[in-house]
């Protein structure tokens, strides 16, 4: 009879009790989602330990199952965006989850050995491994590829460019060879093309934000959370958030924030849609103002008949 699979998962894994305290990360990211962010990424953290011990196989697919999930009102949206931003401060690597959608971090492998190193399965794979030899001592290693182990760990840690290790392995043709290089070659001249547009909106998002909310030097965390927007909205549409609460005398974060939020969970992601939202609410209010004078109106000729 077969013996039962060593156990792969932990059944508790502990957090720091300076947790919000001394990670200036998760300070963006509470900073950028709020408790909201916050309870996505423990919930994220919880599912590695939970699943395969030291990593989550997670793509943004998943985003309403996750959100679904966690519950209390937290929409797919501030799933994806939070997960986003993990990725862009290094909460989660974002190499890995870009090479094999899954979620992890040097911190949870770290969490992940502590209790390994008492277990007879000591095995993880080297493509998903962020921590150096020296933090891994006593760990067994394999490869995607062939499934077999080495019984060490020295290999460069997070480099997914290494050297196939299974025996039937073979060169490809020249003519692959050279046909790939062209293809990678368009793929990282339409990444910088793609780099350099994203730098540009955020310059002059980040710009409009010194001309009409703080003269100030722009924060690191704001700056990390207008990234944040401009992966799923138009520089136009941060643009409008500050413009609005510059209106109302609000020149805060805090308050472009809260807007950006509303446009974030109503999927709002151009002008188009901003000009569509800004006519529902003046249509709301138009009605409401409407209502309030039938109300007033009722009062007067209450009070005229009350006169007569």
């Amino acid at each position: 009879m077969a013996g039962r699979p060593s156990k792969q998962s932990l059944d508790f894994a502990g957090w720091s009790v300076d947790v919000f305290d001394n990670e200036p990360k998760i300070d963006k990211l509470i900073d950028a989602q709020g408790c909201v962010g916050f309870t996505v990424f423990f919930f994220l953290c919880q599912r590695a330990y939970g699943s395969n011990g030291y990593f989550y196989e997670w793509s943004f697919d998943d985003a309403a199952t996750t959100a679904r999930k966690i519950g209390g009102g937290v929409c797919s949206q501030a799933v994806v965006d939070t997960v986003r931003l993990c990725l862009r401060v290094g909460l989660f690597d974002k190499d890995l989850h870009d090479r094999h959608m899954i979620l992890t971090s040097r911190g949870i492998q770290k969490r992940y050995t502590q209790v390994a190193a008492t277990r007879a399965n000591k095995t993880v794979i080297e493509e998903y491994w962020l921590l150096k030899k020296e933090e891994s001592a006593g760990l067994n290693i394999h490869t995607l590829n062939s499934g077999s182990s080495t019984g060490n760990l020295n290999f460069a840690p997070g480099n997914a460019n290494f050297a196939p290790r299974n025996a039937n392995f073979q060169p490809l043709k020249e003519s692959k060879v050279k046909e790939s290089i062209v293809k990678d070659s368009r793929v990282n001249e339409d990444d910088d093309d793609t780099r350099a547009s994203a730098e540009s909106d955020l310059t002059k998002v980040a710009a409009h934000y010194i001309d009409t909310i703080n003269s100030a030097p722009l924060p690191s965390m704001v700056s990390a959370a207008i990234q944040g927007y401009l992966d799923h909205m138009e520089p136009g549409v941060i643009i409008d958030a500050m413009d609005k609460a510059a209106a109302q005398g609000k020149r805060s974060w805090s308050y472009v924030n809260a807007i950006l939020k509303k446009y974030r969970c109503s999927k709002i992601r151009n002008m188009a849609d901003v000009a569509r939202a800004d006519a529902e609410f003046e249509g709301r209010k138009n009605k409401n103002r409407g209502s309030d004078n039938v109300f007033l109106e009722m009062l007067n000729d209450l009070k005229g008949d009350t006169q007569t």
